[in-house]
C-alpha cells in the first residue's frame, strides 16, 4: 500500500508555540512514504528555523520560504511543487492521529474515490483531551456518497464544519488540475473551493472517526479577531459559490447558495456600517445587491421562515444580526456540551 506518496501541504505563519507538535504528529504516521511541504509564509517568529530544523531531521521534509501572501497563497505553493499522487492538507496548529494517513489512503484505493475525509475534534487545550471519550462519539465505520451529495451536505447541514474545509482530507492528484485557492483571500479560503473539489469527483469516502485534531479559538489565529476584510472575503466566496450553483445546477442548491449570500451581504452591511467611512460604498453596495436579489429569493424553492428572515435583514438588519448572532452563540454551546457528555 505503501507504493502512493502522499504530500502534506502545511502553511506556516507565526505558530512556533504550536509548529513542533503539529509536524510531530505528521512524521510519526504508521504510514511512511511522505512528502511534507512546510510552506514558511514570511513568518517573524522562530517558525522558520523550526521548519529549517525538521528538515535536517528528516529527508521526507521540504521547506520553502516565502514573503507573506496569507494562507491561500501559501497552499498554492504546495500545490504547484507536490509530487504526490494524493495531497493532504494540515494546518500548522492542528495535529493528526498517527494513524490517519494510513486509514485514508486504504479508503481511497479500496473504493477508488476521488476524496476521502474524516472526522474532526476540536480542542482548546492539548492536554486535556479525553481520548477515550472522543472516539465514542463516533462510530467509526466508513461509507461512500457521491461528490454532489456532500454539496448537498455542505450547503444544507447547520453543523458543515467536516465539508467547508480542505484540512481532514485526502485528495487524488487529479482534483487539483484546475482548482487552486484564491491568492490573497484571508479568510475562506478553503470554503471558496470546497464545493468545486467535491463536484469534481463522483465519489467520495467518509471515515466516521476523529483522526484529526483541530486547534480551536487561538487568540492569535486569523480567524480570531474581527477584520473588516475577513466579511469581504466572505462574501466574495458566497458570491462565487452562489454564481457556480445558478450555471451549473440551476436549482435547489442554487436557491440555497444565494439564501447564504443574502445572509452575508446582511452580515456585511451591518458590521461594516460600524467601521467608519471607509467602508460607506461596500455598505451600499451590499444593500444593493441585496435589493437586487430580494425578488428572486421570494421566488425560490425556499422555506417561508428563510424568505421572511431575509426580508427583516433586509428592512432591519440591527435586529436581523442579533438574532443570527444569538442562534450561533446556542449552536457553540451545544457543539460543546454535547461534546463534555
Amino acid at each position: 500500500m505503501e507504493k502512493q506518496l502522499v504530500s502534506i501541504i502545511v502553511p506556516v505563519y507565526n505558530v512556533e508555540k504550536y509548529l513542533r507538535r503539529c509536524i510531530d504528529s505528521i512524521i510519526s504516521q504508521t504510514y511512511k512514504n511522505l512528502e511534507i511541504i512546510l510552506v514558511d509564509d514570511g513568518s517573524t517568529d522562530d517558525s522558520p528555523e523550526i521548519c529549517d530544523e525538521y528538515r535536517k531531521r528528516d529527508e521526507r521534509v521540504v521547506v520553502i520560504h516565502q514573503k507573506n501572501g496569507g494562507p491561500a497563497t501559501a497552499r498554492n505553493t504546495g500545490l504547484e511543487v507536490f509530487r504526490g499522487e494524493f495531497a493532504v492538507f494540515i494546518d500548522s496548529d492542528d495535529l493528526v492521529k498517527e494513524i490517519c494517513i494510513e486509514k485514508m489512503v486504504e479508503a481511497a484505493l479500496k473504493y477508488n474515490a476521488g476524496i476521502v475525509q474524516c472526522r474532526t475534534y476540536a480542542f482548546m487545550d492539548f492536554h486535556k483531551i479525553d481520548f477515550e471519550h472522543m472516539s465514542g462519539l463516533y462510530t467509526n465505520d466508513t461509507f461512500t456518497v457521491s461528490g454532489k451529495q456532500m454539496c448537498q451536505k455542505l450547503m444544507f447541514e447547520k453543523n458543515a464544519n467536516d465539508y467547508d474545509c480542505v484540512h481532514s482530507k485526502l485528495y487524488s492528484r487529479e482534483v487539483f488540475h484546475r482548482v487552486r485557492f484564491p491568492d490573497g483571500r484571508m479568510l475562506s479560503e478553503d470554503t471558496a473551493i470546497a464545493y468545486l473539489l467535491y463536484w469534481s469527483v463522483t465519489k467520495v469516502v467518509v471515515i466516521d472517526e476523529p483522526l484529526y485534531l483541530y486547534q480551536s479559538k487561538r487568540k492569535d489565529s486569523l480567524t480570531h479577531d474581527y477584520k473588516p476584510q475577513n466579511d469581504l472575503d466572505r462574501t466574495a466566496t458566497s458570491r462565487e459559490r452562489m454564481l457556480f450553483f445558478k450555471r451549473e445546477e440551476g436549482s435547489r442548491l442554487f436557491c440555497q447558495s444565494m439564501y447564504l449570500h443574502c445572509n452575508a451581504l446582511i452580515v456585511n452591511r451591518y458590521r461594516l456600517s460600524k467601521c467608519g467611512n471607509d467602508y460607506k460604498e461596500v455598505v451600499a453596495g451590499s444593500r444593493k445587491e441585496l435589493k437586487g436579489l430580494l425578488i428572486e429569493i421570494m421566488r425560490a424553492e425556499l422555506d417561508l421562515k428563510k424568505k421572511i428572515l431575509v426580508l427583516v435583514g433586509y428592512f432591519c438588519p440591527f435586529l436581523w444580526y442579533r438574532m443570527w448572532e444569538r442562534r450561533n452563540q446556542i449552536r457553540r454551546k451545544k457543539v460543546w456540551r454535547e461534546r463534555e457528555k
